[in-house]
This record gives C-alpha cells, structure tokens and sequence, in this order.
C-alpha cells in the first residue's frame, strides 16, 4: 500500500476515534453511573486509548524516515522506535491517568448477578 505517510496516519486517526465512539456510544446505559455522565465517560474512553497515540507517531516516523530510501528499511533502528513505542503503550496503561480512567470506567459498569468486584473481595 503507498501513499503519502500524512494521509495515512489521518486514516489510522480516522479508525481510532471510530473506534473511540462505537465504545462510547455502545455504553450508553452507563453515562449515568459514571462520575461526569455521558461526557466524562467519553473523556476516559479517549484517555484509555490515547496511549495507541505513540504507535501511530512510531509508524509516521518510520514512513517518514523509510519513504526517502526504502533500502533503510531494514536498519535495527527502526524495530527499536516500534518497541520503545510498545513499551510506552504497556506504561502508559499501568500508571497515572490512564488507569485512573479505567477505573472509572469499570467502576460505572454495572455488576451482574454472579460477578463479584475485585475491590468487594
């Protein structure tokens, strides 16, 4: 697939808020039981997803870097940017405001009839 790096990570940027939007809208039922309701429930679901923000700057720079010679394409530097950028997605999901997030975000769903919460144990 070519194309120009730009308009290929807008596309990437494209299917990430779709994605951000099915998960919002798909909850709906929950808003209400979330601390800031429909808004503030969109704003945890964009903030877990964020961290894939990374990869998508770790595939520009590579399209970016590669497009001039594609002969450099197989240089070590390159499969580094992609694991610090993997890394840095495991991270950012385990500490500061992307776990607060998630938390919220489990703490608004509803518990079934024979789920027990890991917090009530």
């Amino acid at each position: 697939m070519t194309g120009s790096p730009i308009l290929l990570t807008l596309t990437s940027l494209a299917v990430l808020a779709g994605v951000v939007l099915l998960r919002w809208g798909a909850a709906k039922p929950w808003w209400p039981l979330h601390p800031g309701g429909a808004r503030g429930y969109l704003q945890d679901v964009a903030t877990v997803w964020s961290p894939l923000l990374l990869l998508l700057a770790a595939g520009l720079a590579y399209r970016t870097l590669t497009g001039a010679t594609p002969a450099a394409s197989g240089q070590p530097i390159y499969l580094g940017l992609f694991v610090v950028a993997y890394v840095g997605v495991i991270v950012a999901r385990r500490v500061g405001p992307v776990r607060q997030a998630q938390l919220r975000l489990e703490a608004a769903r509803p518990v079934s009839a024979g789920e027990v919460r890991k917090e009530a144990v």
